[in-house]
Parts: structure tokens; C-alpha cells; sequence
């Protein structure tokens, strides 16, 4: 890293973390996205700006170098355009700063898509509404209603599928044709490497709206946004890493955009012991890889050249290339007792996204590698271990369970977010907490706190 490259500033760190942001303004759009309150950072200015949320008249595009959204012929496609220009426009007029929120505005529409397809709430904001107001009406959702309504006699739940939230049910009306087709053009947009994304994805306006303003970047404003927000890089790889899980299989141009943002985002982190092991831009997958010699091809493949139905020279050579992580490239827990717990739990959450990203491309060694020095930055330490309990309400004896014994560093703002309230099962056979033997030796040895 360079003497003169500035850090990630504090407020992109906590965004990042999903931490409390400090001495910001409960309006800021950070403050609005690290709360979850995605509707009214969706709603603010800067998002309006960047959309044109607003336009309602011809004038008001007169001047930009992009397609016209009164036109009838404007389609899915045209939204890159539009929006570049507007996100031109507004930099113009705001100023370099602009870059934060806009950066802001576009991770906001990234939670957005991930909380309707795998964690909910669905959000009230239907993502066309973002849009001018001629493209808001043409494509606006049309099965949503502000009040759950009986379903239709004989309706298939399964096909239904939208479950009730925050007072809204799917009633098992079809989408305008409009809308159905604006979906089906974003979904073919989501496409890598002639992958194809999954076809029934939930609101992909949303994460194409993300794109836009985390990776389609105009190139001449590349820099300036670099120069103010260089968290964007990060939020980019995320970005990235949600079109991957949308794909059946892999997308090799995918994980070259991640890493290559991934490496962006490390010339702004602090030096740390994971520094050096992550210097060289050769994957440790690729460094294993057989290279074939002129005298292979005359050998026959037999069973015992075969792992993951790759040929191989021998077993010996597929036992290491699967499980051995070379030690140089892996950072021991003793050497972060040097760096500071807030510097550690953002190298620990960059090692666990990358480990995750080379998870998902099916590149074990290089998951292992990262997911190692994430479990060194952050000081966890963990043991599976056995204790005699009871785990049903009509047990009369105590058996032996499977526990996980695990103890980490202390969050940088543990005295600041609220610990989500734990559910209870209310199950009529399981306990809601594994009941130990109070004496049991296994659970006195360990110096870990018991985790399940």
C-alpha cells in the first residue's frame, strides 16, 4: 500500500461492519442503512437525483445523453444510460462528495434485494417507483396490495409463493405484461458467461439498480469516486458475489471482477500480518494444478489417478493439493496481538468475504487459506467437544451431546448495537436450551463458552 493512499474512513468502515456509526446524524444516509431503515435512504435526495425519481416532464431530460423515458420504446436496457447521466449530472452539481451517498444509495438497493429473496422483510418501495414517473407507472407492481385480502378459491399456495409481510399478500394475480417483461430483460441482463440466472428471481430491478452504482461506473468518473469513496470496491465485490448465487453454475469473468475489486479495496486497508501472505495474485488452486507433461499422454488413467474425477499424477499429489494450506500464507493468531481490534475485525470480515467468493467458485485451498487468517484476525477459538445433557422435555436421563465450545474478541462496538432478542422455539418435544450435567467434566476443563 501506498504512503500516500488514504484508509477507509471510519464512517466506510462501520457500514461496512454493519456497525453503529459514530458521531453521525440519525438522518445521515449512513446512520439510515446501518439502522436497516432502507425505505427513507431510498427515498432521500441523492437516491432521487441518481434515478430521477422526480422527472415527470420531457425538459428535464432534454439535456442529458441518454434515452428519453416518455418514449414507448424504452426498455430494460436503456436504464444504464439514464442512470449514468443522471449520476454525471449529480456529481456535477453536488460536487466530488457526492460519491458517499451515491455509493450509500447503492448498497442500500443491494440489502434491499437480498432482504426480498432470502432474509425479508420484503420493503413497502416497489424498486420501479425509484424510476421517473412515466417508467414508475408503466412498470409498477400490480399483485401488491396495502391490506391482506382472502385468496382466491382453489389458488396453489405453491404457486402463490409470496408470503405476507408487513401487510402485504400476493394474491396469485399475474404481473402486468410490462412489468413481467422488464423482469425477464433485468433477470437476462444478470447472465455471465453464458450462465443463466435463476428466471423467477423476486424484484431483480433492485440489484441492477445496485450495479449501476457500484460497478457500471462511468470510466471518466472512476477515479473521483475512487478518491472519495473507495469502499465502493468493496461494495462492488458484494455486488458481484449476489449475481454469482443467482447462476447455476460458476461465472469465471465473475470471480475475476471480485478478486480485482477485492484487491482494489486492500491498497486502503491498514497494514496487518495478512498483508504479505496475500501479495501474490496467483491463486494457490491454480499453483496445484497438474501441469501435463509429453509422457502423460501415453500413460492410461486407472482409478487411483482419479480425485473429484480429475486425473492426476498420484494419490500423495491429491492429498496435498486438496488439504494443505502452505504455512507462508497463512498469518498465526500471535501475530495480530500487534493490531488494533477495530483494524482486526475489518481484516477478519475481508479474509472471510474472499474466503467465501473462492467457496463458491469451488477453489477449496484458496477458501481455506482465508477462512484461516480470518480465524487468526479475529481471535476466535473454537473446539467441538461432548457433555452430558438432556435436549427433550421428557428425557430422564442424561446422554452425551455434541457441543460447540467457541470464544471470540470482543466486537469494537459491542457497548453500541443491540443484541437481536433470541426467539423461543416453543417446540413440544425440544428444550430451548440443551439442559448440561452441572458436574460434568467435560464442560469444567474447557475455558470456551458453549455456543449450541
Amino acid at each position: 500500500m501506498s504512503q500516500d493512499t488514504p484508509l477507509l474512513s471510519q464512517t466506510e468502515r462501520s457500514v461496512l461492519l454493519g456497525q453503529s456509526v459514530a458521531g453521525a446524524d440519525d438522518a445521515s444516509l449512513a446512520a439510515l442503512l446501518v439502522q436497516g431503515s432502507y425505505e427513507e435512504v431510498l427515498r432521500s435526495g441523492t437516491a432521487k437525483a441518481v434515478f430521477g425519481t422526480d422527472i415527470d416532464d420531457g425538459a428535464a431530460v432534454d439535456g442529458l445523453d441518454a434515452p428519453s423515458p416518455f418514449g414507448p420504446e424504452f426498455a430494460a436496457a436503456d436504464i444504464r444510460p439514464l442512470v449514468a447521466a443522471l449520476v454525471r449530472q449529480h456529481v456535477k452539481e453536488a460536487g466530488p462528495a457526492a460519491w458517499t451517498s451515491i455509493t450509500l444509495v447503492g448498497a442500500c438497493c443491494l440489502h434491499a434485494f437480498v432482504e426480498t429473496n432470502w432474509t425479508g422483510p420484503d420493503l413497502r418501495v416497489d424498486p420501479a417507483s425509484l424510476l421517473p414517473k412515466p417508467l414508475a407507472a408503466r412498470w409498477q407492481e400490480s399483485f401488491i396490495t396495502v391490506a391482506p385480502l382472502e385468496l382466491p378459491e382453489g389458488a396453489d399456495k405453491h404457486e402463490i409463493g409470496r408470503r405476507e409481510q408487513m401487510g402485504r399478500v400476493y394474491l396469485g394475480a399475474e404481473q402486468s405484461e410490462q412489468r413481467a417483461r422488464l423482469d425477464r430483460e433485468l433477470v437476462k441482463l444478470m447472465e455471465a458467461d453464458g450462465e443463466e440466472a435463476y428466471g423467477l428471481t423476486p424484484r431483480p430491478l433492485y440489484l441492477y439498480l445496485a450495479r449501476l452504482l457500484l460497478v457500471d461506473i462511468p470510466s471518466e468518473c472512476l477515479a473521483e469516486r475512487d478518491a472519495e469513496a473507495p469502499s465502493g470496491h468493496w461494495w462492488a465485490a458484494r455486488m458481484l458475489l449476489i449475481q454469482q448465487s443467482l447462476l447455476d453454475y460458476p461465472a469465471q469473468s465473475l470471480l475475476d471482477q471480485i478478486v480485482e475489486h477485492l484487491d482494489q479495496v486492500r491498497k486502503y486497508l491498514p497494514r496487518s500480518p495478512a498483508s504479505d501472505a496475500l501479495k501474490s495474485v496467483r491463486s494457490a488452486d491454480e499453483q496445484t494444478q497438474v501441469v501435463p507433461t509429453d509422457d502423460m499422454d501415453d500413460k492410461p488413467v486407472t482409478d487411483d489417478m482419479v480425485v473429484d474425477d480429475e486425473p492426476i499424477e498420484s494419490k500423495e499429489l491429491a492429498a496435498e493439493t486438496i488439504t494443505q494450506v502452505p504455512e507462508s500464507e497463512t498469518a498465526g493468531s500471535s501475530l495480530w496481538d500487534t493490531v488494533s481490534v477495530m483494524d482486526r475485525e475489518l481484516w477478519a470480515r475481508y479474509l472471510l468475504e474472499l474466503g467465501v467468493v473462492y467457496s463458491q467458485h469451488s477453489m477449496p485451498l484458496d477458501a481455506k487459506r482465508h477462512i484461516v487468517q480470518a480465524q487468526a484476525a479475529s481471535g476466535l477459538q473454537w473446539q467441538m467437544s461432548g457433555a452430558k445433557g438432556k435436549r427433550t422435555r421428557f428425557q430422564t436421563f442424561d446422554i452425551t451431546q455434541l457441543v460447540l465450545l467457541a470464544r471470540s474478541a470482543q466486537r469494537v462496538d459491542s457497548e453500541h448495537n443491540a443484541v437481536p432478542e433470541a426467539m423461543d422455539l416453543n417446540d413440544d418435544m425440544l428444550l430451548e436450551n440443551i439442559e448440561f450435567t452441572e458436574s460434568s467434566p467435560e464442560l469444567a476443563r474447557q475455558d470456551l463458552q458453549i455456543m449450541d
